[in-house]
């Protein structure tokens, strides 16, 4: 099988994976807002009939439950919507510069830089989504690093995200990227899609985006974007 052929499936499996990530978020996270507003409904409408001051405690949280899958459902297909409009590719020259020209909260390191050819709002964005990933989900903010590496025989960007974590196991590593099934210390929050932003990203841009738990105990995220074809 060529390198061409590998690389295909590669991307396929990528955003297959992207989007069975999607369909299992609004099948669990969004239905699950859902059918808590539905079971406070109908508590509220037994309960008011013994209890006139039951309207006020369970309206509060049909009202809670109903926006926190209306902010799922909309920050998804936000992100869903923007990775998926069409590819510009460009070139770009020193990463770098560029991506101090972001503003990352994570330190950057860079092991070689060059020109690379890629849809630069779209890198830019997934760099943004990665670094606020890893602060999210951080024991220790201070370990947050983002290394690039530009592959210069074969064209492409490699990036690792990395940083000490207690949110993410190496038991639950493979659920990283969906949107709320890594540990969450307050749960009333609404964690918004970040991780999930990198994975599909990186497929849309022919490329993909892995998680793992290292020898030291550190969440590692790799994320590889190839040179995309003139």
């Amino acid at each position: 099988m060529g390198s061409d052929q590998r690389n295909a499936q590669v991307v396929s499996q990528a955003l297959i994976d992207s989007i069975s990530i999607f369909i299992s978020a609004l099948h669990h996270d969004v239905s699950a807002s859902l059918r808590h507003a539905n079971g406070f409904a109908s508590l509220l409408l037994e309960e008011s009939k013994q209890d006139p001051n039951a309207a006020a405690e369970w309206s509060a949280k049909i009202i809670e439950s109903s926006q926190r899958g209306q902010d799922l459902l909309g920050n998804l297909t936000t992100c869903m919507r923007r990775a998926l409009e069409y590819n510009n590719p460009e070139a770009l020259g020193d990463l770098e510069e560029m991506v101090k020209s972001i503003g990352l909260l994570s330190r950057t390191e860079f092991v070689s830089n060059g020109p690379a050819y890629t849809d630069l709002q779209k890198l830019k964005e997934l760099y943004v989504a990665l670094d606020r990933s890893l602060q999210l989900v951080s024991s220790d903010p201070q370990t947050c690093v983002i290394e690039t590496r530009h592959l210069t025989e074969t064209g492409g960007v490699e990036i690792f995200g990395r940083t000490k974590t207690t949110q993410v196991r190496a038991t639950n590593v493979d659920r990283f990227f969906q949107p709320l099934k890594f540990d969450q210390g307050d749960r009333t929050q609404m964690r918004p899609p970040l991780a999930f932003k990198v994975k599909i990203t990186a497929a849309v841009l022919h490329g993909d985006a892995t998680a793992a738990i290292n020898q030291d105990g550190d969440l590692v995220v790799s994320v590889f974007i190839p040179d995309m074809p003139l």
